[in-house]
């Protein structure tokens, strides 16, 4: 429960890896050492085959190949007790990694999701750094507190309730404002399948007014909902708050707990809003429908509404393909079992009188059932349409249904549709341009087998700064993921001068910023090209290309690792090991992982088809423009390879991903890399670091390139502050690196993760020329030039290499004679100084001798 109270509460992620994830693996190497990617530096593994035997092979990431199954061993004695974001089973785990020297030391290097996504800080600091441990008071240990708590739980199996509350205030007469809401809700109402929902509907002018109680929508009660909703009229002033006061009326009439509310509104002018404290009682899906010409100057509490009611906004242009927008946002709201597909298109005119367009849509094999298309005229009166399909054959359905309703054509397929690409010809009679709206709805085709959907959110509804616009857009088909989809958004901004109304920002699900994870069916990006203040309205597009495929879904939060793995009882299995928390690569053989498929397992090929799905909108409430938004920061900084270089230089081979000038757009203009000895000074004055410049490249340069196209490899020296010199000659290299890159507005991004650089040089020893000569033995042939004294011939002498051992021999013997000339020497020295003392004593002849003569004689005698 703390572990996920962590997640959600104080967005800090996961501190472990996974088997078969390359960007947060099981295992990374470090150094010179094989290690477990965690937190602690005291959990010990081990790495076993599913026989018992010994793994002995990694691949060039440091993974353990197939067939490997590394388990994490809880010491018994001084066991760790970190980290509840790695280990959160484990009953001795109890404290979160801080920045303190200690035993829940942080370890910033490991390659986990923690570290990827909080800038490699512990988890405790971020945990700390929240507002609910400001200022707190010392706790009184001696105080025992009760928690109590009220469970509600659902004791009926009863449809979803859906209150509807409607504006049908005066200024709904205008632009055909209330034509367009009774036609979307029409719709909506005319969808719900039998038994599915509960709904009610409610009125809001200058007070509210409930007229329709909530009851099942079904055959029998389906006409009295259509009913009311034809009989609406506009008039009066606008209070929002009074109709939603009703809607928590209609909620606390009855026992079980609201599910949705939906607020319909088109207006203009400012509305007045009471009672925004009942935002707390209950669960709105706010529909602020307004011009988004005019909503610059736009009030944002209908999005404050929403964002504190967990609720989503919408925002829509008037007669800009309204009704089929109203009817997908009344859908999204209420998550009803529908998937519509919305389009508006422009017939074209050609050289005849008549209007001609053609449209294409494909169906797949889950969907089929009740398969409706619908031709609006956005604006009536404006000539009669015709509408026909052909089917994926080409030739043309006999079996269509299609039925002219004054404005529009209803065009019902035969259940089931035939899979494949279905073709809509749309004509026109009239002259000018005609604007129509294509509606495309299908079921499920069996009611085991769920359609591919989609949902489309923003990560916030009231934007006040560059990085606070995020778009998601979640692919399922049932219980699995669609990955390597095709997705991009729509995103509808406020006019500015030169400045398109519609841009398109496209969305991925690769793992990086801002996607959180790789492969999970949610896909993401940033919308940077902001024009101003304002309500800017998004909508997702999917569909299909070659490699998109299902999956299982990841697994979720809490631990890669069972609990099993964890028991002490583990312990005893691998008493006999040697355990350890770090490894020499030494021990392993490294062998190549490029040609290793992935794992595959559960995924299979998807047909083609095509998806809308509305993200609604969000306002931004302050002035931000383009320029004003930094680039996106380098997250994936990594030293492949430290090796010596020229002049006692150290080359250290880094590689990175290049982010966009602005968050994910545009390139950037240039990169900066500094050094530093010291692993914090990177981060708190990276400015004052040693700089890695042009001069130090090796190899390439520091161009930038277009941002996620593919890993930018560059070798380059490594800064002189990061060596020092032992005592015995060996330069020790050791230090961090860090990295930035700035755009052409001058917009530096934040500091990229911290990389290490360690290496040490072979030490300098008076007979290291002896590793330099060759230990075999090697016959060369030489030219030899003899002069004679009758001419000078040449002759070829095969001359023969002395060996490593030969050349030592000759050596000592050389070194023999040095030493007996320098006793010579000596000896010497000795004589010559024992005859200047003589000649200073001035001795006579007779007693020189005495010396050197007599006593030989008296031995002589002696012996005799």
């Amino acid at each position: 429960m703390v572990h996920e109270w962590a997640h959600y509460r104080y967005g800090v992620f996961d501190e472990y890896g996974s088997k078969d994830d390359s960007r947060f693996p099981l295992t990374y190497c470090h150094g010179d050492k094989v290690k477990l990617n965690a937190c602690s530096s005291r959990i010990t593994f081990t790495a076993r085959k599913t026989n018992g035997g010994n793994c002995t092979k990694i691949d060039t990431k440091c993974r353990f190949i197939d067939g490997c199954e590394v388990t994490p061993i809880q010491p018994t004695r001084n066991p760790a007790e970190s980290s509840i974001m790695f280990m959160p089973y484990l009953a001795n785990v109890s404290q979160f990694c801080d920045d303190n020297d200690g035993p829940n030391f942080h370890n910033p290097f490991a390659p986990n999701k923690q570290n990827h996504l909080c800038k490699q800080q512990s988890t405790w600091k971020v945990i700390s750094s929240n507002a609910d441990f400001q200022e707190l008071p010392s706790p009184d240990l001696s105080k025992s507190i009760r928690v109590t708590f009220e469970e509600a739980q659902q004791t009926e199996d009863l449809a979803p309730r859906v209150v509807l509350v409607l504006d049908v205030s005066g200024s709904m007469n205008d632009n055909r404002r209330l034509e367009f809401l009774q036609e979307s809700a029409t719709r909506y109402i005319g969808d719900i399948k039998d038994g599915s929902r509960r709904l009610a509907i409610v009125t809001f002018s200058y007070d509210s007014r409930v007229v329709h109680t909530l009851m099942p929508v079904n055959v029998n009660t389906r006409d009295g909902f259509l009913n009311a909703i034809n009989k609406l009229r506009a008039y009066g002033a606008t209070c929002i708050g009074c109709g939603l006061e009703s809607a928590l009326k209609v909620r606390l009439h009855f026992a079980s707990c609201a599910d949705s509310f939906t607020y319909g509104h088109i207006e203009e002018e400012e509305v007045m809003i009471k009672h925004l404290n009942m935002a707390d009682e209950m669960n709105f899906t706010i529909e602020g429908v307004k011009p988004l010409s005019q909503a610059a100057t736009a009030d944002h509490n209908l999005e404050k509404l929403a964002t504190s009611t967990r609720g989503k906004a919408f925002a829509f242009r008037d007669l800009n393909n309204l009704v089929e927008k109203l009817e997908s946002a009344f859908v999204s709201s209420t998550t009803t079992q529908h998937d519509p597909v919305s389009r508006a298109h422009t017939v074209r005119p050609r050289k005849s009188s008549r209007r001609y367009s053609r449209r294409s849509s494909t169906w797949t094999a889950d969907v089929g059932n009740a398969t409706v298309v619908r031709v609006t005229q956005n604006i009536p009166r404006t000539g009669t349409i015709e509408a026909r399909l052909t089917d994926p054959s080409g030739q043309p359905c006999q079996q269509c249904k299609s039925t002219p309703n004054g404005n529009e054509v209803v065009i019902s397929l035969p259940s089931p549709a035939m899979v494949g690409t279905w073709t809509l010809h749309v004509e026109s009679s009239s002259s000018r341009n005609v604007e129509v709206s294509i509606s495309v709805k299908s079921q499920a085709s069996k009611t085991n087998d769920e359609p591919i959907r989609v949902s489309c959110e923003m990560s916030g509804l009231l934007v006040d700064r560059p990085d606070g616009a995020v778009i998601y857009a979640v692919v399922t088909k049932g219980t699995k993921v669609v990955l390597d989809a095709s997705v991009f958004a729509t995103v509808y901004r406020p006019k500015k001068l030169n400045e398109p109304h519609t841009v398109t920002i496209p969305l991925y699900d690769n793992g990086q910023d801002p996607d959180i994870k790789a492969n999970d069916g949610t896909y993401s990006g940033y919308f940077v090209q902001f024009t101003g203040k304002g309500r800017y309205a998004v909508t997702a597009h999917v569909s299909q290309q070659k490699t998109t495929r299902l999956a299982e879904p990841p697994s979720g939060s809490g631990s890669f690792f069972s609990t099993a793995l964890f028991s002490a009882s583990t312990e005893g299995t691998t008493a006999a090991l040697e355990l350890q928390s770090e490894y020499p690569i030494s021990d392993f053989e490294m062998v190549d992982s490029t040609g290793q498929a992935t794992n595959a397992t559960g995924e299979e090929a998807v047909d083609p088809f095509e998806r809308v799905a509305s993200g609604g909108s969000f306002q931004v409430t302050t002035d931000l423009e383009q320029k004003q938004v930094p680039p996106g920061d380098i997250r994936d900084l990594t030293v492949i390879e430290v090796r010596p270089g020229v002049n006692n230089s150290m080359v250290v081979e880094l590689t990175w991903t290049w982010p966009g000038a602005h968050l994910t757009l545009g390139n950037v203009s240039g990169v900066e890399i500094r050094a530093s000895r010291k692993f914090g000074e990177l981060s708190s004055a990276f400015d004052e670091q040693a700089n890695v410049t042009a001069a130090d490249v090796v190899q390439g340069n520091l161009d930038p390139l277009p941002p996620w196209l593919q890993a930018h490899r560059q070798p380059c020296t490594c800064p002189a502050s990061c060596s020092t010199l032992r005592s015995d000659g060996a330069s020790v290299w050791s230090g961090y690196l860090a990295a930035r890159v700035v755009n052409a507005d001058g917009l530096y991004s934040k500091t990229s993760n911290i990389v290490q650089v360690f290496h040490v040089s072979s030490p300098v020893t008076t007979t290291a020329a002896t590793t330099t000569v060759a230990t075999t033995t090697t016959k060369v042939t030489t030219t030899v030039a003899t002069k004679t004294t009758a001419s000078t011939t040449q002759k070829a002498m095969t001359t023969t290499v002395p060996s490593l051992t030969d050349v030592t021999r000759a050596r000592t013997g050389v070194s023999t004679w040095v030493w007996i000339l320098i006793g010579c020497l000596v000896a010497a020295a000795l004589v010559v100084t024992l005859m200047a003392l003589a000649v200073k004593m001035n001795p006579s002849k007779r007693k020189i001798y005495r010396l050197f003569v007599r006593k030989p004689r008296q031995r002589l005698q002696d012996s005799a």
